[in-house]
């Protein structure tokens, strides 16, 4: 018998509650369309690689996948009747699968994308609901305890207990873990264990997502949310106004999803606010899966069929950040200027302003400014870091007098709305104030 490896720590988190003003919107960003998948089973978890390569799980050892996003689904044979819970892919070939067959945990395992699929593992406690593995040897599976691997599922060490839920790695040193009566824990890669907390945080957890090691955010019954921008050394509670969440997906730290029964929200803003979102198929949905701002799926079961659904997210708009007159402040716009106004598109780790498509930008009805002679002329715009975060930047330039004319610079404009299609015609847009001068 292999002794556990066990640390704890009760009382590490302090919950600070947020100001009682704080409110849901009743607005929508985006929509959720039911993606054709056969007649399946009950679905549960997601994962993909990229914005067209997937894989959803489910039971009686359904195993699905997909080349483009999710506009076709088709069965991948995994030559079982498990139930699975949760599934992870690392790269395009190595994933894998776990739930549970005869009342006992199951791991399968792919080295081909799923063409064939074979069982690693039986008897890991009695039911397994989460997988994390940060390359093809690395991994996590959680239920009653946890187990770990080094070796790619051939072997797998038991840890400490702890009715686990849910397990979330960034990469190889930052990983998250949490389960019910309010425990979670965080990974130390020198001891190869969790520390855990216990007490402070007294909800059943079932779903964990980080961006980095500082910024993460929990979910779990009664619809409870709280969020850490320090690791986890302090958390913050977030009003839902739904009553059950079960799954979260962060791309930044900013903008995030939570799914449970018949809900879907998102927030733009970290989580001080959360917004229901528009779904075709109201389902009790399990899981939530994004890979950037406008790729995203959602997987469970509607209450009336008991058959599993897919819903794919359509952003209706993806909200960017912009900067009028970049780094200056503040932006002061003169109406009798004969030059450019300079408007930055500004990147980020989850936005890359190279999928802009720049002859759809505009302010109003105003394109950009043309450069260069009449015959080949060439929208007035350039590519640069102009805020210094280490992430590109699009300057889209604008005739000032061409938005005069329009009449979208007046001496009452206060705002100004850049809107813009990405090559995939994802709309975006974007907000900034403008100082009129002189007034």
């Amino acid at each position: 018998m292999k002794t556990s490896k066990f640390l704890l720590i009760v009382g590490l988190s302090v919950i600070l509650l947020l100001p009682a003003g704080l409110y849901v919107s009743a607005d929508s960003s985006g929509t959720w369309i039911s993606q054709p998948c056969g007649s399946q089973p009950i679905l549960r978890g997601i994962s993909f690689v990229d914005s067209q390569r997937g894989w959803v799980v489910g039971d009686d050892g359904t195993i699905l996948t997909t080349f483009n996003g999710g506009e076709a689904w088709s069965n991948q044979v995994s030559g079982s009747v498990a139930n699975f819970y949760d599934v992870c892919f690392v790269d395009s070939n190595h994933g894998w699968a776990v739930g549970y067959i005869d009342d006992q945990g199951v791991v399968f395992a792919t080295s081909n994308g799923g063409e064939t699929w074979t069982e690693q593992i039986r008897g890991l406690g009695s039911i397994l609901y989460g997988v994390a593995f940060v390359d093809p040897l690395n991994g996590w599976v959680v239920g009653d305890i946890y187990w770990v691997t080094h070796n790619g599922g051939s072997t797998w060490e038991p840890r400490i207990g702890g009715n686990f839920r849910d397990i979330f790695f960034l990469d190889a040193e930052h990983g998250w873990i949490v389960g019910r009566y309010g425990i979670w824990g965080k990974y130390l890669p020198e001891e190869d264990v969790f520390l855990f907390s216990v007490g402070q945080l007294s909800t059943h957890w079932q779903g964990v997502s980080f961006v980095d090691p500082d910024h993460g955010w929990l979910v779990g019954g009664y619809g409870v949310i709280v969020a850490t921008s320090d690791g986890g050394q302090t958390w913050t509670y977030q009003t839902s106004g739904v009553t059950s969440l079960t799954g979260v997906s962060f791309v930044d730290q900013y903008h995030g999803w939570a799914v449970g029964d018949f809900v879907i929200l998102t927030t733009s803003d970290g989580g001080n606010t959360w917004v229901k979102e528009t779904s075709e198929v109201e389902a009790q949905l399990r899981d939530v899966f994004f890979v950037d701002l406008t790729h995203g799926w959602a997987a469970g079961w509607p209450y009336t069929t008991g058959k599993g659904t897919i819903l794919k997210y359509t952003p209706t708009v993806s909200r960017v950040d912009i900067d009028v007159k970049p780094a200056t402040e503040p932006n002061n716009v003169n109406l009798k200027s004969k030059g450019l106004l300079p408007v930055a598109i500004l990147g980020c780790s989850s936005f890359d302003v190279t999928a802009v498509n720049p002859a759809t930008i505009n302010i109003g009805v105003v394109q950009l400014a043309s450069r260069g002679s009449a015959k080949t002329p060439k929208l007035a715009y350039s590519l640069s870091d102009v805020n210094s975060d280490g992430y590109l930047d699009l300057v889209a330039n604008f005739e000032i007098q061409a938005l005069v004319n329009a009449g979208v610079l007046t001496p009452t404009t206060v705002t100004l709305t850049l809107k813009a299609n990405l090559y995939d015609t994802t709309p975006i847009e974007g907000t900034d104030s403008a100082n009129i001068v002189p007034r």
